[in-house]
């Protein structure tokens, strides 16, 4: 029994360097990504251009300007759930002006992603 549980500890600490090392040699490329940002920058500035103002406007607030959904329906003088409920609405329709514009990005999942390596930009919530 020993042995077989010595074995087993070995095989798993073998699989987990070896992706360690898969991890570790993986190339970057930041200047791809940068310029990817770019990119998916401007079609965001666009389509939440299109999007009616009711919506655009608790969208910049929250996750361009930072604020939280008390602050920014504070300022615009609206129930907190009314702005969140505006939030989620304004999500759903850039994501499916995305989808018609060729967007490979189903749902903003990736939101969280980019935000992260962009100081400033809050990540998604709803």
């Amino acid at each position: 029994m020993a042995q077989r549980i010595a074995l087993k500890a070995r095989a798993q600490g073998t699989a987990r360097r070896e992706r360690e090392r898969r991890h570790i040699t993986m190339p970057r490329s930041e200047a791809l990504d940068e310029l990817t940002w770019r990119e998916l920058r401007g079609v965001l500035d666009e389509e939440i251009g299109r999007l009616p103002d009711k919506y655009r406007t608790p969208l910049v607030l929250c996750y361009f300007e930072g604020k939280s959904h008390e602050q920014a329906a504070r300022e615009l003088g609206w129930a907190k759930r009314s702005l969140t409920n505006r939030v989620c609405r304004g999500r759903e329709l850039l994501r499916r002006q995305l989808i018609r514009r060729g967007s490979r990005c189903p749902r903003p999942h990736w939101w969280p992603h980019w935000a992260a390596r962009r100081p400033g930009l809050p990540s998604l919530r709803c």
